[in-house]
Parts: C-alpha cells; sequence; structure tokens
C-alpha cells in the first residue's frame, strides 16, 4: 500500500542560472537546444488516432483495454526532444511521430518505460558539471548542497496546479516577504547581466522547498539550473557560488572540453543514453552542454564543424 507521508518543507538559500528567451533563441537558431516544452506538431492528433486504432485501443505492453473517460497514451519509442523540432525552424516531428516509432502504452506502463529511457540535454549536462564543481569550489561535502533542473513545463504545471488548489491566496503573504527579502540580491543579478550582455542570469535568495521542484520562486518563465543547500537555514554556501558564477562556468566549460569522451560521461555531462546500435548518443549531450555554456559566457554561440568522422567540435568565434 502507499504511504501518505506529509510533505517536508525544507527552509534554504540557492543559487540558480537561468536560460532566457534570448539565449534560448540564439541555440535555437544554431539547433543546439532541446529544452523547449514539448509540442508534438501539427500531425500529432491524427498520428495518435492511427496509432490508437492500429493497437487495438489496448496497451500493447500489458493488454489492458482504454477504460472508460480516458485513453491510453502513446510513447515514442525514440524520444521526441531527440529529433530537435522547433517550430517554424524545421519540421522534425514529421520523423518523430512516424507511426513506427510510437505504440499506445496505459499510464502505468508509460511511467515505467518513461523511467527507463532518460535521455540527458544540454541543460542536464551542465547542471550534473555545475553540481558536481560546487562542492569542489567550496570544499563542503557533496551531500551538503543539492542540483535541480527546472523546465518550462513543470513550472507552467506547478503554477496551474497550485491555481487549481487554491494555494496562491494562502502563500500570496509568503511570497511577498521572499521577495523582499530577495531585492538587493535581484538587483546584484541584474547588474550581473548587464556585464555579462544579458544572456544568462544568476542569483542567490531566500527559498522554501524540500528539492526546489515545487518552490514558489521556481514558477517562471525560463528554464533554470538550482544549486541549494541541504541544511535548514544553509551555511552561505549559495552566496559564495553566486560571487564565483563566472569561475562556475569558466570551470565547467574547461572540464567539459578537456573529458577525452566523445558525446559525455559520468566524468562530465553525466551518462548519456546510447541508440539501440550503441554507436550513437540519443541527445549529444556535450555539444550541446558546451554550445549553452557559450551562449551563457560570451553572448554568442560557436559554429559547429563536422570532422570527417563526424564528429561536431566546437570552437569559439
Amino acid at each position: 500500500f502507499p504511504l501518505d507521508y506529509p510533505p517536508h518543507v525544507l527552509e534554504t538559500t540557492g543559487y540558480w542560472l537561468e536560460v532566457t528567451p534570448a539565449a534560448q533563441e540564439v541555440l535555437m537558431q544554431a539547433d543546439q537546444w532541446r529544452d523547449s516544452p514539448n509540442d508534438y506538431g501539427p500531425n500529432w492528433q491524427e498520428q495518435r488516432a492511427k496509432v490508437r486504432a492500429r493497437d487495438g485501443y489496448a496497451c500493447t505492453q500489458c493488454g489492458t483495454p482504454e477504460p472508460e473517460g480516458r485513453q491510453h497514451d502513446v510513447h515514442h519509442l525514440t524520444p521526441f526532444r531527440t529529433y530537435g523540432y522547433i517550430p517554424g525552424h524545421n519540421e522534425n516531428y514529421q520523423l518523430a511521430n512516424r507511426l513506427s516509432n510510437l505504440k499506445l502504452l496505459c499510464q502505468r506502463c508509460h511511467r515505467r518505460i518513461e523511467a527507463g529511457v532518460r535521455t540527458r540535454s544540454g541543460l542536464d549536462g551542465l547542471g550534473y558539471a555545475l553540481g558536481n564543481l560546487a562542492s569542489l569550489y567550496l570544499m563542503c561535502d557533496r551531500n551538503d548542497l543539492g542540483m535541480a533542473v527546472v523546465r518550462e513545463e513543470q513550472l507552467n504545471a506547478e503554477a496551474q496546479r497550485r491555481k487549481g488548489a487554491g494555494e496562491d491566496s494562502l502563500n500570496a503573504e509568503a511570497q511577498r516577504r521572499r521577495d523582499a527579502e530577495g531585492e538587493q540580491h535581484n538587483a546584484k543579478m541584474q547588474r550581473g547581466k548587464d556585464a555579462e550582455g544579458g544572456w544568462g542570469g544568476d542569483d542567490e535568495r531566500r527559498t522554501t522547498s524540500d528539492d526546489l521542484r515545487n518552490s514558489q520562486l521556481a514558477i517562471r518563465s525560463s528554464p533554470r539550473i538550482y544549486i541549494f543547500e541541504r541544511i535548514a537555514a544553509g551555511l552561505g554556501f549559495s552566496q559564495q557560488l553566486f560571487e564565483r558564477h563566472a569561475e562556475m562556468l569558466a570551470g565547467a566549460e574547461e572540464m567539459i572540453r578537456g573529458c577525452g569522451c566523445r558525446f559525455g560521461c559520468p566524468a562530465c555531462v553525466g551518462p548519456v543514453l546510447l541508440n539501440d546500435g550503441g554507436d550513437r548518443p540519443l541527445l549529444e549531450t556535450k555539444a550541446l552542454a558546451l554550445a549553452l555554456l557559450e551562449v551563457l559566457r560570451t553572448g554568442g554561440v560557436a559554429k559547429a564543424h563536422a570532422r570527417p568522422s563526424g564528429e561536431v567540435i566546437f570552437q569559439r568565434k
């Protein structure tokens, strides 16, 4: 039986890095951004209906028929995000939504399969690298810090959940108080953005959450990487990370570029998921993370050059 424990709330501090819409646009133009909310393309509903009919309106894993009032999920065998579809920029949704890449699953089987297919984007890779570097820069225990990547769809879903639960009015006063506490840090963040050309942001302020995914402060329109303190009230680590923001990004780039792996590994951006042939990753996490770092550090993205082997490298402008 599932255990219904009360929610755990940790009052702590956190440092975060934001990928602004301007930075996302630069990466989209270079085809190096895979963290936009999934838009499955204009043919999705048509393809979805075809898959349901083809699979007999039953889960292809366990055989459970669709219950009354709810349709089963249509699952992408190769994750949709890996195709890099960007509305108005390309038509990659056609490859992602081909019938051979889709199958019908019940909600339970879908959750189980999705848990085993973990693609790591550039945002994930950079978060992994920064999370590992942070404890080294601070000379603290790795367990003193936590890292979370929060995307736009998660923020929107949380905002809708809070609205439906009526939590907005209950938490309004607490939110105003936390916002007031963070004003001086916001001013410092803006000065940092101006100095860096306005492409990336970072901040350190008081927040409330178990892992920051459901934080009031996490409800923003741009995806973020959070590094937060696991110790109640914090020990000042977040402020130190904020002050060493530029050094952290430079260190992450040096570590990732200097790693001898081709696509990514646990020593730099984390383990990557390979295709069925085992010779190519579903997402080139290392290249995506380097492109993201290029934008955050310089405001521009390096051009991609193809070597004879097909390997993509990045060079500064």
